[in-house]
């Protein structure tokens, strides 16, 4: 609270930005205002008033402001925390479309494996061919390894068949 200072004394207490003093000479001039502002770290809503004398001449100005401080941390931590929201969401999208096109790849994958297994099992291990699609096993399964980890970060699970003995 301040009260018997000359603009002059304000502004050297205050050291006030253009913006505050913009205000106190609209104040000054006969207009009623309001703004926001922030000073030494605390926020502030501001209401000025012009003070007129009996005869209706302006001498001053009425002045109230309002710490708005805490609303104002309350909205910082609002906006960060819907940016943190939005970034999640972006995320899951992009969690969801690997998963998808891993699923999809991982079903070509099967094919790929289980045609270059069953060649494999025809084949004698001296043929030319042998080598190559051993090869294709290899990299048919490092890329299903490659999937089983893409479909793990999009939180989607793989269902692997596995023969199980009972007893």
């Amino acid at each position: 609270q301040v009260t018997g200072m000359t603009i002059e004394e304000f502004y050297t207490v205050f050291n006030p930005d253009d913006i505050a003093i913009s205000m106190h000479q609209k104040a000054l001039s006969g207009e009623a205002v309001t703004y926001s502002h922030h000073y030494n770290g605390v926020y502030f809503d501001t209401l000025l008033e012009p003070l007129e004398n009996a005869s209706g001449e302006i001498e001053g100005v009425l002045g109230l402001s309002i710490d708005i401080s805490e609303r104002e941390k309350e909205k910082a931590r609002a906006e960060r925390l819907e940016k943190q929201f939005l970034q999640s969401q972006k995320m899951e999208v992009i969690g969801r479309f690997a998963g998808g096109i891993a699923h999809d790849f991982n079903n070509i994958l099967t094919v790929i494996n289980a045609h270059a297994e069953i060649a494999l099992m025809s084949m004698n291990p001296a043929d030319p061919f042998y080598e190559s699609f051993a090869e294709i096993k290899k990299s048919g399964e490092r890329a299903a390894d490659l999937t089983r980890r893409i479909l793990s970060f999009s939180r989607r699970e793989i269902v692997e068949p596995r023969i199980i003995n009972i007893n």
